[in-house]
């Protein structure tokens, strides 16, 4: 993945622009027109726009206003720029908060991931719409940082206001993303960063393998020296966290199953916190293939997606060695794909 080519440069116009539209698909989404070159990093837009256009001739795709989408979701069109008036409102409405955070000496950078960040505003379970925050501590930090906010929340918020979920914490002594595949990499593409802008910029140079999927993204496909330390604090922290939460929910399994080592289905170690199996990569993996062979079969072929998610996990899940129906009832997860997009 290190290489200066990119996985669409020996490929179609006609299949980046499905693979895009096709995982907008996933969250009950579009994209628009511009967003989609800039994201195969097109240079020469004349194949771009003339495969576009064939394709809304065929009727495999829908092209208005310009958004793209799959055919079915022209609705979705209709309402995509409520939903980026609705993003920036919610974020402007949290930036006071975010601040904060980012001011916590702890903290290096904050971002918004998830569906804010694709510009998808989606209540959750609880019909909320809440803010997914991306988060790096400074280094040896991640798990002091995590039994701080643990009992801060202990105590109810002071008024009514939209929920932040700081749902991934990268410590700085490993920036490194485990899961490297077309999930992840969109997520990194797609988070807004709001303080710690050194901070962001180390860390899209330390996962430059995204230039694969997103081009020019990280800015480099030059190696790039990543901090390490022998996570003597962390271990300390995480040790300290995960006998707090024990004692708190008076259960010893997370005792039990604790360990040092990088778990990329759980997304949580030494200097990882973050959700199980990868967030959503199981439920995203599996619907983005269903998609694919509905719309786009010819194009999108299985060669195609084990590029597109070709790490240790995804394989497991393609081999069917993982049950994606048990990590739905482990994690505590529904059949919602539009909270992560």
């Amino acid at each position: 993945m290190n290489s200066k080519k990119n996985i669409w440069s020996d490929l179609p116009a006609s299949t980046g622009i499905a693979t895009l539209v096709c995982y907008a698909g996933v969250f009950n989404d579009v994209i628009g027109v511009e967003e989609l070159a800039a994201k195969l990093g097109v240079s020469g837009q004349d194949a771009f726009y003339s495969a576009l256009n064939e394709m809304r001739l065929q009727g495999r795709i829908v092209l208005q206003d310009g958004f793209v989408g799959l055919p079915d979701f022209e609705e979705r069109i209709a309402v995509k720029n409520s939903k980026i008036a609705t993003t920036k409102q919610l974020i402007g409405s949290r930036l006071k908060i975010l601040n904060k955070i980012g001011r916590n000496p702890l903290i290096k950078f904050v971002g918004i991931s998830g569906s804010l960040a694709a510009d998808n505003p989606t209540k959750d379970q609880n019909n909320q719409v809440d803010i997914d925050v991306f988060l790096v501590t400074r280094n040896q930090c991640v798990w002091l940082y995590n039994i701080l906010r643990g009992l801060r929340n202990l105590f109810p918020r002071r008024r009514q206001e939209p929920e932040l979920c700081v749902n991934y914490v990268v410590d700085e002594s490993n920036l490194m993303i485990p899961n490297r595949n077309f999930y992840t990499a969109t997520e990194i593409r797609n988070l807004i960063p709001i303080s710690g802008f050194d901070a962001h910029r180390k860390f899209l140079q330390a996962n430059n393998w995204v230039n694969y999927y997103y081009p020019g993204t990280a800015g480099t496909f030059e190696a790039v020296a990543v901090m390490t330390a022998n996570g003597l604090l962390n271990k300390i922290f995480y040790f300290s966290y995960t006998l707090l939460a024990s004692i708190k929910w008076l259960n010893v399994k997370r005792l039990r199953n604790m360990s040092f080592r990088t778990d990329s289905r759980r997304h949580i170690s030494v200097n990882v916190l973050g959700p199980h199996y990868g967030g959503y990569q199981a439920l995203v993996q599996k619907k983005f293939s269903r998609l694919a062979r509905t719309w786009f079969p010819e194009l999108l072929n299985t060669g195609l997606i084990e590029k597109l998610f070709p790490d240790e996990l995804s394989a497991e899940i393609r081999k069917g060695s993982i049950d994606v129906d048990k990590i739905i009832v482990e994690a505590g997860m529904g059949y919602d794909y539009s909270k992560y997009a």
